[in-house]
């Protein structure tokens, strides 16, 4: 049996209210709703940061980073609208900066969730 999940929004392009149809985690259908359905939230495509050095307490350089980190920051924007972003570590020493690209990319090569969250490092 294949789940078709539907969201219904205002989409942000042509503020008319509109029907997603989600199957397997891809989008199948976009319907138009009726007008009266106005009291809808608006809803669109996740935003795409260019350059995140950290957010909310979590920061890429930090000198303790830890997936933790990585993690809390991709909540948090995943929360705000960001669904992929790209880490930038700030200048700091050699060994940090090292050490907190590893974390970066051990997490990103063991979670298909944070390896299509973060398409690069800046």
């Amino acid at each position: 049996m294949v789940l078709i999940m539907k969201v219904r929004g205002i989409s942000v392009f042509n503020k008319k209210p509109i029907e997603i149809e989600i199957k397997e985690g891809f989008i199948e259908n976009i319907n138009s709703l009726p007008k009266s359905e106005q009291k809808l939230p608006y809803i669109s495509p996740g935003f795409f940061d260019i350059q995140v050095n950290g957010y909310k307490g979590s920061d890429y350089s930090l000198e303790d980073f830890s997936e933790e980190h990585l993690r809390n920051i991709i909540t948090n924007l995943a929360a705000s609208g960001t669904t992929q972003h790209i880490p930038t570590i700030v200048s700091s020493p050699l060994e940090r900066i090292l050490k907190n690209l590893e974390i970066i990319l051990k997490a990103i090569n063991s979670s298909t969730d944070i390896k299509e969250t973060i398409p690069g490092i800046h």
